[in-house]
């Protein structure tokens, strides 16, 4: 039988408190004033045997922000009516507040029924049937009870226990989150947080974080229904007890988390659902109450791509938070106007860590749509479809989507295996490109090639960086995955930091294949001690900028060669020095940069040093301590 938190809502006095007793035997009222004035102000927990939790939420108009709180948590709605009042004006507003936070199943409770006739109770009963019409309490069960006689809760018991043995949670995929209702000292434990666990799992000795404090903890111990245990999970109600932390340093509002898996911040991205009730418009810059787990927060609402959103309507947002706060994909949220403080709408926060941006940015939109997938791997490929070509990392895509890490990359590899996307792993770290981004970018490259080559006919092609800017990339891995595959295409070659299309040829001008011509039998002639680009400008009378590009075409089609120090060697010479140096190794066994410069003539060591670090990188040789001998037995 799963663990299941039931929530009571309905209007002041109505006997949401009693009920709790009625069923639980449990007193929930535990404030010396709520006993004094017969009001349940804040939040009260019964233990129903070791398969429930219910919480009594208050119902009068100003202890709202605290029944948001006690909602949120829950996976059975009670709307509760008594008999003699019918609906009331919080009735409504709490039925409001469950559909927004997207409670899927409850039951609607009729109490009080010994103090009216059955005529009176049938009204109520078609006054409750138009209450829930086309909600998610329009087929619910619904039962009349009397707390005071107990006729109606044997029933209503029973019905419980049963969809208790019945109820099976969607797989937890997320990191464990808790929104805490609580927080104490108790003598001789210290700190003691109390919530309701919205998801994950967590252990005793686990370190946690407090947020949006960013206080980082260890466990010191565990309750879960006034029982110590060792490990609770997604459902349970929980108390833990935290080692060298005040806790008048943290109250309601805050969020227990693991380490790393939440940012606070002051800006969420959310889907806004007005209600139909809303006196008005909700235009940008409005400023109202934000509720959120156990939080009530002040914020600004700023619309993206219209004017305003009309009751009844739905519209992205931003929210623009007075003080920083924790969200995370998919949290419900209801927003509250700021005064009068009546609940006007709400919805869900798709990204709570917003960016700054634009509310005219439609590419935000696009993005929101795709934070909106409610099947988490749904979500995690449009997400990458939607960040373009900038790469994802596991971690972020883990924060940003709500998900454990560890099923991120699970997901990834999955998305991976179908081709849907391409996946870098670098030791301990996974970074993620949809595979539909990288073939645009594939498209666009060869345009801009084709283009280039088409305008630029004596340029071998484009190097690296002007490659990644003419297609905007800013991430250099996204650049050598876009290589990689066009390369293993066939369709570039890249060399010398050069890209080009393979089958690009250059056609040079008269005058440069004349000044290519000058300058390779000047690096032929000068052999080994080849004159600088500065000394090549002056004998040809050219630039030095004509020099070099001339140079760079003859590196290109392999005529010469640059080595570090902006020294040029004719390839015809290099490969003469190759054959001289394999021969003398295969004599001698090895040679040092004395013997080198002797073998080549008239040479120094400024240019033989470089010439054999190249012998050493292209795989020729083998340094020796100071020597160099053969890479191979040829």
């Amino acid at each position: 039988m799963s663990h299941i938190i039931i929530g009571t809502a309905g209007h002041i006095d109505h006997g949401k408190t009693s009920l709790t007793k009625a069923l639980t035997g449990v007193e929930t009222d535990r404030l010396k004033e709520e006993k004094l004035r017969g009001l349940t102000i804040d939040l009260g927990f019964a233990h129903w045997d070791d398969w429930a939790t219910i919480i009594d939420v208050p119902g009068h108009e100003r202890f709202i922000r605290n029944m948001v709180a006690g909602v949120s948590a829950i996976d059975l709605a009670m709307l509760i009516i008594a008999a003699d009042d019918g609906v009331m004006p919080q009735t409504r507003e709490h039925l409001e507040i469950l559909k927004i936070l997207q409670i899927k199943r409850g039951i609607v409770v009729v109490t009080k029924m010994d103090l009216v006739e059955n005529d009176w109770l049938d009204l109520v009963q078609d006054e409750i049937k138009t209450l829930v019409a086309n909600t998610f309490l329009e087929k619910s069960k619904r039962f009349a009870v009397s707390s005071i006689t107990g006729e109606g809760i044997p029933a209503l018991a029973e019905y419980i226990s049963e969809f208790a043995k019945a109820y099976h949670r969607s797989p937890n995929m997320k990191p464990f989150w808790m929104p805490v209702d609580r927080s104490f000292t108790m003598k001789g434990f210290g700190a003691v947080l109390t919530g309701s666990a919205l998801s994950g799992s967590l252990e005793n000795g686990q370190v946690i974080e407090i947020l949006p404090q960013q206080i980082k903890t260890k466990v010191r111990g565990l309750q879960s229904h006034d029982k110590t245990t060792s490990k609770v999970s997604v459902g349970n109600r929980v108390a833990i007890n935290l080692q060298g932390v005040n806790s008048r340093l943290i109250g309601r509002g805050s969020v227990v988390a693991l380490p790393s898996t939440a940012t606070p911040s002051q800006h969420f991205f959310a889907r806004l659902d007005l209600l139909k009730t809303c006196a008005k418009p909700i235009k940008t810059d409005v400023r109202a109450r934000l509720h959120i787990g156990t939080a009530e927060v002040m914020a600004r609402v700023g619309v993206f791509n219209r004017s305003k959103i009309m009751p009844g309507e739905s519209g992205y947002v931003r929210l623009t938070l007075e003080r920083p706060s924790v969200s995370r994909r998919l949290e419900p949220f209801v927003l509250r106007q700021f005064s009068p403080p009546v609940t006007i709408g709400g919805g869900v926060i798709l990204h709570a860590n917003a960016p700054a941006c634009k509310l005219s940015d439609k590419n935000i939109v696009h993005e929101l749509i795709a934070l909106e997938q409610q099947d988490p791997l749904e979500a995690l490929e449009a997400k990458l479809l939607s960040a373009g070509q900038q790469m994802q990392s596991a971690e972020n895509l883990s924060a940003e989507l709500a998900l454990a890490l560890e099923n991120t990359l699970q997901m990834l590899s999955a998305l991976h295996d179908a081709k849907k996307i391409i996946l870098v792993k670098k030791g301990k770290k996974s970074n993620a490109i949809h595979t539909h981004i990288v073939m645009e970018l594939q498209q666009r490259a060869i345009e801009r090639l084709n283009k280039h080559h088409k305008e630029n006919p004596e340029k071998p092609g484009m190097r690296k960086g002007e490659f990644a800017g003419e297609l905007s990339i800013k991430d250099d891995l996204v650049t050598d995955i876009i290589l990689g595959a066009l390369q293993e295409a066939g369709d570039i070659i890249e060399k010398n930091d050069i890209i080009c299309k393979r089958d690009h040829q250059i056609a040079l001008s008269s005058e440069k294949e004349n000044l290519k011509r000058q300058l390779k039998q000047i690096l032929f002639e000068t052999g080994f001690a080849t004159p600088s680009i500065k000394d090549l400008a002056q004998s040809l009378k050219r630039s030095e900028t004509e020099i070099s590009q001339v140079l760079q075409i003859m590196i290109h089609l392999e005529e010469a060669i640059r080595l570090e120090g902006e020294i040029y060697f004719c390839m015809d010479r290099v490969n003469e020095a190759k054959a001289l140096l394999r021969e003398y190794l295969n004599k001698n066994g090895e040679i040092k940069i004395s013997g080198f410069k002797r073998l080549l003539k008239d040479t120094s060591r400024k240019y033989a040093m470089p010439l054999l670090n190249f012998f050493d990188a292209s795989g020729l040789t083998l340094r020796d301590g100071d020597a160099r001998i053969l890479a191979d037995s040829e």
